[in-house]
């Protein structure tokens, strides 16, 4: 029987060229691996901007907001202003200010209604709170500040304002943007994030 002699020369090349081409493959993936650890590592260095993703995060608490908010309708010779809002441990106080700019006018603080068990501004508006999520917040208890409490309707002269203090039920802490609804009028407002 005939011996056939095979030159290794094919087989060592073809080896060659295979090992090449999978250092080729190896190193091109190695490479794609490696930028996108480049990317990764300066895309986690870049820095924070905290105050940007702050108004970011208001801006889209104040259109959830918006869109659950009444109509403000307000037809009357005084003026609201809220002076404050401070979350406290089992309450949201906010300080109003009525003030009459040009006439003298009469403004109806809400009045508790036993029967009704219900704050009641002349007997038919309400007065309460909305949070970003548009959940309602009921009024707990008025005050009237530097003023005998009245019971209900008070008689502002031109150029005359007061404050109230108005106790509603404990916004979550979570909100970021609220408003006040008395009635006809619908006040928004902002909170301050507060500390952990």
């Amino acid at each position: 029987m005939p011996f056939i002699l095979i030159s290794p020369e094919p087989i060592i090349s073809r080896a060659r060229a295979g090992v090449n081409c999978f250092a080729a493959a190896v190193s091109t993936r190695l490479r794609a691996l490696l930028l996108l650890g480049l990317l990764a590592l300066i895309s986690g260095c870049t820095p924070r901007d905290p105050q940007a993703e702050m108004r970011a995060a208001m801006a889209a608490a104040r259109a959830k907001l918006r869109a659950c908010l009444p109509n403000s309708t307000p037809d009357s010779a005084f003026k609201l202003a809220i002076a404050s809002v401070s979350r406290q441990p089992h309450e949201t106080s906010v300080r109003l200010v009525v003030y009459a700019p040009g006439e003298a006018t009469d403004f109806d603080l809400p009045v508790y209604w036993m029967c009704r068990g219900d704050w009641l501004i002349n007997e038919q508006g309400r007065a309460y709170l909305l949070d970003d999520e548009c959940r309602e917040y009921k009024l707990k208890n008025r005050q009237v500040v530097k003023a005998a409490t009245p019971q209900g309707r008070m008689r502002l002269e031109p150029g005359h304002a007061f404050e109230v203090t108005l106790s509603f039920l404990r916004l979550s802490d979570e909100a970021r943007e609220g408003a006040l609804v008395y009635g006809a009028w619908v006040l928004p407002f902002s909170l301050l994030i507060e500390a952990r």
